[in-house]
Order: structure tokens, then C-alpha cells, then sequence
């Protein structure tokens, strides 16, 4: 079955030797060039090679070992591969070393380092790229990270040109954020059934990659990817399937014995403040409002807590660039608080009120070290080559929404920011709420309650603020977003057991696997220092 052509784009240190090396010597034509990039006819693909500030950087193999930039490369029938031969025969000190050449195999490095892999095809069974029917294309872990990317992206342009109304995400896009479009392009589709084809093609390549880490998030991204695309395109998948395999959470509602652990903790809490009068709704009711900012000193605080939010980040974590947020209050929106990355802004719903802890949680939540430094981080990771090029889909509404909401909701502990008992009562709180929600949509969506026995829930369950409540309900109810209330509870667990099992010592390459890539809740916790 024919696919599209291949889109690679990969780092470089110097644009006049790169253009030297692969449209002199390889023929390659140029298809387009700019200040700092220039993209080639890569034997009826396309690459696209980009200046990298200061130099790539190569990525360390498992064992301490320097690894090449990036690897990939294509299978030739034996005409082209003679006519490649014969141009590398001719090109004497243009090549940085001699080509490995075998049988029907050859290995060589450009200018910067990338290795390139050519193979000699003996039938026409290989994949065909789309209108060669002469050419395969031979893609490396590296390169299928591209391919995914280029996939998603697709997707989600094509979700988002869709007419007003008929959208299901109505312009949010399957990912919200995307900060690679000048690393990887989407793929242009016309139709569904050109997705679902490329997304086999990609399935069938993921089946043989080396069990591990990185082949569970791929099988688990695929998955989500396709039942992504079947609500798209008007499919009708159950609840259950859609958090199981959209989202990549547990199925049914949290178990209430573990409900009841945490309203334990938290009624310990605030015993040990005092606060002995009432039932557990009545304290936690009155703790909140005697705390609550005054709205008056609502964006004066968020700015002191984003600059310590920020100073701690980048001790801890990486150097933010002093990227900061204005503070956006909005209402009547089903959210608390949203990343408005593109806008610079932190969207919050002020029908709400907020403690300092509530505050502090969602600030570190959206911009640092959550979302906001996420995507500053896996951009750099893959910029310098050291991340496959998918890290770049970390804000997707797919199975990688899991550990970007467990990131957020685990935030505050990353960079060690826990002050006192209020900030302690209000995580236990911040887990409880969630834990509720999730249950609540399930309830809602899958069990058939109604909605108003499903608000007294939340209310007599997680004591939430009637805006809150309301709020849940209508994400709940939502065919796409609704399931992803799931993600919340799941990626905060997943995150909280491998950060509380990690040393010290290894808390290092702890935070470059949380944030140096993406993973499924499955993926993230086969974490260990030797994971490649």
C-alpha cells in the first residue's frame, strides 16, 4: 500500500556545507530555502535541514555512549543505488569520511554528523512512498517520531478546518499548543481515509520497535490517535472506550475506599489546626473562606507566586528565559484555570475564589514548572536532538493528556514548594476533588445518573464550590473533553508514585524523562536512571 512521502526535519551546523553535501553530492534538489534552512527532494521525500544554535547536540546512547545526530535514510532500487555509488565515487574530499559500504547496504555521515542509511531493494515489495513506486523509505525510532508528528499535526489541521459548528473540538484542535512547526510540518489530508492509512502504516512500523518505554508509548499514542479520528469522523465510541483508549486512564470510578483515605487525611489536617466544630464539609468550608485572596489582591499575588514559581523552576528544573503569564480572569467557562500559552496569559475563572495554596497550585500548574515550562522544555530537547521529535505533541488531547495534567497537578511538589500545613491541606484536598470528578463523570456518562444527583455528589463528596460543580458537569457531558476528567486523577497518580520512589541522586534524569519527552501514564512509570 503506497504512503505519503516522508517529512524529516533535522539539525544542522553550517546550511552552505549541508547544501553542498546533499544537492551537489546526492543530487538532491533543493525545494525551498531560507536564512536559516533549507529543505531537499530527499529521493521523493522531503527533509528539511535547520540551523541549530551553537551546534546539535548529540544524544547519549544507553551506557554514556555519543550517539549520531539523527539517522535515516532510504531503499533504492538498483539503479538509483548505482547512480548514488557512482556520485559518491566522484566526490572525493566533499564527504567528511568514507562511506561503510556493503552488498546492498551503505552507511555514511554528512557535514554535522547525521547518519545516513541506504539500502539496496532486490523487489518491489518494500513500502512505496506516494507517486514513486520505485523508492521505500527505511525509518529509525527517530524518524518515526517525525512521521508521528507530522500525522498528529495533520490531524489536527484538518479537525480544525472543518466548518464552524461541525468541528467537534470547534477550533481548539487535537493539539492545542504546538511549538515544532518549523522542526516538523503537518501532513496535508483531504479525507479521513487517508489518515486511517497512514496511522496503519505507522502501526505496522511500531510493531518493530524494541520492546520498552518507547514502544508502549507509541502503541498506547496510535490507540488513542485512532479512536481520536473515529470521533472526528462522526463515530459514536462508548465512554469506557474513550477513557481507556483516547486517554489512556483506568476505566469505572475511583475506588471510594481510597476517596474516604484522603477525607481522613484531611480531617487529620485540620484537627491538627484546630478546627474541630462541625462536620468535615463545614471545616473545610470555613478554612477556605477564612483564606481566600481578597479579589482586589488577586493579580498581586499571582504575580509574587509566578516569580517564585519561576525562580524555582529554574533552579530545579531548566532556565524558564524569565517566560512569564498575565493573569486573565474569565467566567462562565466549564475550566478553573487554562494555559492561554499563545495569548501569554493564564485564563481564570473568577466565579470561582481562590486560597493562596489554591492559587499557588494552579499557577505552578499552568505556567511553572507546568505547562508552560513543559513546552519550553521539550522544545529545547528536541531542537538540540536529543528528543524524538513527538515530544513536541506534549499538549495533545490523546493518551499523552495524562502525564501533562499529572505534571500540573504534581507541580508544586517538583520544585519542592510545600510552605506549611495549608498548602498541605489543600493538595490533599486538590487530590480529593479530582479523585471525585472522575468518578462523577463516570457516574454521569456510563452508570446513567442524573445530573443533578451527580452535583450533590460532588458537593457532599469534594465540598466544591457550586462554579466548580457546574463546571464538571458540562466537561463531563462534552463527546471529546468529557473523558479527559479522567486524566487529571490518573496522570497525578502516575506521576506521584515514580516521583516518590525516585532517590535524590537520580532526580536529574527523573525530570529529563518527565519532561524531556512524552509518555502515557504506562510508559512513564518504566522509568529507571538506565532508561534509553
Amino acid at each position: 500500500m503506497a504512503t505519503h512521502p516522508f517529512q524529516l526535519s533535522f539539525a544542522v551546523d553550517d546550511l552552505e556545507r549541508t547544501k553542498r553535501f546533499y544537492g551537489d553530492v546526492l543530487e538532491c534538489p533543493i525545494r525551498h530555502q531560507g536564512e536559516r534552512s533549507v529543505e531537499f527532494d530527499f529521493f521523493g521525500h522531503v527533509i528539511s535541514a535547520r540551523l541549530a544554535e551553537g551546534g546539535p547536540t548529540a544524544p547519549l546512547r544507553p551506557g554514556g555512549e555519543a550517539g549520531s545526530l539523527w539517522s535515516f535514510g532510504v531503499s533504492l532500487d538498483s539503479e538509483r543505488w548505482q547512480a548514488l555509488t557512482a556520485a559518491l565515487s566522484r566526490a572525493g574530499d566533499a564527504l567528511v569520511q568514507q562511506p561503510s559500504v556493503g552488498l546492498d547496504r551503505l552507511v555514511l555521515r554528512d557535514p554535522t554528523g547525521n547518519t545516513l542509511e541506504f539500502t539496496l531493494r532486490h523487489s518491489r515489495s518494500a513500502p512505496v512512498a506516494a507517486n514513486d513506486e520505485t523508492l521505500g523509505m527505511t525509518i529509525d525510532p527517530a524518524a518515526l517520531g517525525a512521521t508521528l508528528t507530522a500525522v498528529t499535526m495533520g490531524i489536527d489541521a484538518f479537525e480544525r478546518s472543518r466548518p464552524r459548528g461541525t468541528s467537534l473540538l470547534d477550533g481548539e484542535g487535537l493539539v492545542p499548543i504546538y511549538m515544532g512547526a518549523d522542526l516538523v510540518p503537518a501532513r496535508r489530508y483531504a479525507n479521513w481515509d487517508e489518515v486511517q492509512e497512514d496511522l496503519a502504516a505507522l502501526e505496522s512500523s511500531v510493531g518493530q520497535i524494541p520492546e520498552g518505554p518507547r514502544a508502549v508509548f507509541l502503541r498506547g499514542m496510535l490507540t488513542s490517535l485512532k479512536v481520536a479520528v473515529r470521533l472526528f469522523a462522526g463515530a459514536s465510541p462508548s465512554f469506557e472506550e474513550k477513557v481507556r483508549d483516547l486517554v489512556g486512564a483506568p476505566t469505572g470510578p475511583v475506588d471510594p475506599a481510597v476517596i474516604e483515605d484522603i477525607r481522613g487525611r484531611l480531617d487529620s489536617l485540620l484537627r491538627r489546626q484546630g478546627a474541630v466544630r462541625g462536620d468535615l464539609g463545614e471545616r473545610i468550608r470555613a478554612w477556605e473562606e477564612g483564606r481566600f485572596v481578597d479579589p482586589e489582591r488577586l493579580e498581586a499575588t499571582f504575580t509574587e507566586l509566578l516569580a517564585e514559581a519561576r525562580a524555582r523552576t529554574d533552579a530545579r528544573i531548566i532556565d524558564t528565559g524569565g517566560y512569564e503569564m498575565a493573569l486573565n480572569p474569565v467566567r462562565d467557562v466549564p475550566f478553573t484555570a487554562r494555559c492561554n500559552f499563545n495569548q501569554g496569559q493564564m485564563d481564570l475563572n473568577v466565579d470561582q475564589r481562590f486560597t493562596r495554596s489554591a492559587l499557588k497550585h494552579l499557577v505552578c500548574h499552568e505556567v511553572h514548572p507546568g505547562h508552560v515550562t513543559q513546552l519550553l522544555y521539550t522544545r529545547a530537547e528536541v531542537e538540540a536532538g536529543r528528543s524524538d521529535a513527538d515530544a513536541l505533541l506534549c499538549t495533545a488531547n490523546a493518551v499523552t493528556g495524562c502525564v501533562q495534567e499529572g505534571i500540573g497537578d504534581q507541580a508544586v511538589q517538583l520544585i519542592d514548594w510545600i510552605e506549611g500545613e495549608d498548602d498541605e491541606i489543600h493538595l490533599e484536598l486538590r487530590r480529593l476533588r479530582s479523585a471525585a470528578q472522575t468518578s462523577a463523570a463516570w457516574h454521569l456518562m456510563v452508570d446513567g445518573w442524573a445530573a443533578d444527583r451527580v452535583a450533590e455528589y460532588l458537593r457532599r463528596t469534594a465540598f466544591g464550590q457550586e462554579a466548580w460543580v457546574q463546571g464538571r458537569l458540562r466537561m463531563a457531558a462534552h463527546p471529546f473533553r468529557g473523558p479527559f476528567i479522567a486524566s487529571y486523577w490518573a496522570g497525578n497518580e502516575s506521576v506521584r508514585r515514580v516521583r516518590e520512589r525516585v532517590p535524590a541522586g537520580q532526580r536529574p534524569s527523573f525530570m529529563t524523562y518527565l519532561y524531556g519527552r512524552v509518555h502515557s501514564p504506562e510508559s512513564l512509570e518504566m522509568f529507571s536512571p538506565a532508561t534509553p
